[in-house]
């Protein structure tokens, strides 16, 4: 199982706050967030397992992730 946590306009987008997912086999991170509706574009941050992490991370079972949109303002 792998636990998707959506913040601030994201949770917009797919219309949910956290998503659980099975997955068999390690993954993209990006192929599972084109999957959910959210493209790369709309991503700011993504934080795994409480550390940083690229978009093109592999994801494996039990990771949990934060996705955060671009942040703005000053």
């Amino acid at each position: 199982m792998v636990t998707i946590k959506l913040n601030l306009t994201l949770i917009k987008s797919v219309e949910k706050k956290e998503l659980v997912l099975n997955i068999k086999d390690p993954r993209p991170l990006n192929d599972i967030l084109e999957e959910i509706g959210l493209s790369q574009e709309e991503i700011g941050m993504v934080i795994i397992n409480n550390r940083w992490a690229p978009l093109d991370c592999i994801i494996e079972e039990n990771d949990e992730i934060q996705v955060f949109p671009h942040l703005e303002g000053g």
